[in-house]
């Protein structure tokens, strides 16, 4: 497990104003058919406004999506369920993807156990979106233009997910891979529509 450095300090997180608007003009003739129409989008684009000043500190994340062979020591000695993720026999590259976030939060612990000198535990939200953003604020973790190459999404063409590093050229601002795209992830804090308290 490769872990990155995200800095602390104040970082700007959330969207404008313009920001929704803009998103909802770029991504309405993708995603809305006549069962989710422009205002329903719209809705629930507005959840990322406003945007706002957030301080964090000092913390590493995992360069790449935890994959299915890094867990499987885990599966072993735990006797939990597979993950969705091997169950359907995607190979031990691809990351994990089906499982709760106690699954996730117990993952965690597992491996604190193993390497008792670090405490690992999953990003709060704050976290993993000022990871995702960096301090310019960029709409994408690879930039401001949505680019079809840099991330696993239905504009990719993939038709499941890929391998951890097929995107290492399109890496986040602090050199995170797959911050956008492939699988979602779990984070520790409850998801809160904006303006939220501080985590």
């Amino acid at each position: 497990m490769d872990f990155l450095e995200v800095p602390g300090g104040i970082y700007r997180i959330g969207t404008t104003a313009e920001g929704v608007q803009v998103c909802v003009q770029e991504w309405k003739s993708r995603l809305i058919n006549s069962s989710y129409d422009e205002n329903s989008f719209r809705k629930w684009i507005e959840k990322e406004f406003p945007a706002h000043e957030t301080v964090v500190a000092t913390f590493d994340l995992q360069q790449t999506l935890v994959c299915n062979g890094q867990v499987k020591n885990f599966l072993e000695e735990s006797g939990v369920r597979a993950p969705e993720s091997i169950t359907t026999g995607l190979p031990d590259d691809h990351p994990v993807w089906g499982v709760s976030l106690g699954w996730a939060t117990s993952f965690a612990t597992w491996v604190s156990r193993k390497d008792p000198q670090y405490l690992y535990r999953l990003p709060t939200e704050t976290e993993w979106e000022v990871a995702a953003r960096g301090s310019d604020f960029r709409e994408y973790p690879y930039g401001n233009k949505f680019d079809p190459r840099a991330a696993n999404t239905r504009e990719s063409g993939h038709q499941s997910t890929t391998p951890i590093c097929a995107h290492a050229n399109y890496p986040g601002p602090f050199g995170h891979y797959d911050l956008a795209g492939n699988v979602e992830e779990w984070v520790s804090t409850k998801y809160v529509i904006y303006p939220a308290p501080p985590d």
